[in-house]
């Protein structure tokens, strides 16, 4: 209810349970958690509707750009970390089919900044979950679509590196991981340097070049203590 409401303002709850009433939506989850959802046919009757009042494009971003702030919600409490993760991975599976959504309406209007956002946001539920293929196909889209704009390129590169290298293509992660480095150690981004060094002393570690893999290891440990990255510290 909170999530329709963000969407379709606070006039919804009245709505919503003229159409439960009338067995158009149907109530689903549990007492203290319900959700809401649509038969299929009920779906694509509304979507028709919504298409024929011209209104299909405002609605979708809205619905996009508030599980965007649920997704980087979600990876705030994640990136911090302190015990609360494990609720914001379990808030993200049950929301995959709106973040699908989101993702999909971003790169059908061409929202770059939109779908990047919500990659990122993902990024570390699709490695733990195992969504890897998912992650690398998001990242690669953007990576086809940022070219002009160095910040995004660059994490477009550095996301679709880490689930490149996951699934087993160190070299094509090694020369991403490259790409995305040199263009934050343009942008002067830290963060970004630190973690894009530790990421290719993991592929060093894939091409057995050890000692290359300690060099990298070493000065990612001496910046994450700089920026004060205890995450990725212990990693």
């Amino acid at each position: 209810l909170e999530d329709a409401e963000a969407v379709l303002g606070n006039e919804t709850a009245s709505g919503l349970a003229s159409l439960v009433d009338s067995s158009l939506v149907r109530r689903r989850g549990t007492p203290e958690a319900p959700r809401f959802g649509l038969l299929e046919t009920i779906r694509e009757y509304a979507l028709e509707r919504l298409r024929a009042e011209g209104e299909e494009d405002e609605y979708r971003r809205l619905h996009a750009l508030h599980f965007l702030e649920v997704a980087e919600r979600a990876w705030d409490v994640i990136r911090e970390g302190g015990g609360a993760e494990d609720a914001a991975y379990a808030l993200l599976d049950v929301e995959q089919e709106n973040l699908r959504s989101a993702g999909s309406w971003a790169a059908e209007a061409g929202e770059l900044a939109v779908e990047m956002r919500l990659a990122v946001a993902q990024r570390w539920f699709w490695l733990v979950r195992g969504h890897l293929s998912e992650g690398r196909r998001a990242f690669d889209r953007a990576i086809a679509a940022t070219g002009g704009e160095p910040a995004l390129h660059a994490a477009a590169l550095a996301g679709a590196a880490t689930f490149s290298s996951r699934l087993g293509a160190v070299t094509e992660a090694k020369g991403q991981f490259e790409e995305a480095l040199a263009l934050y150690r343009e942008l002067d981004d830290l963060d970004e340097i630190s973690r894009c060094i530790a990421e290719l002393g993991g592929v060093a570690v894939h091409e057995r070049d050890l000692e290359r893999a300690a060099e990298l290891y070493t000065e990612s440990i001496s910046l994450f203590e700089q920026t004060g990255n205890r995450v990725r510290l212990a990693v």
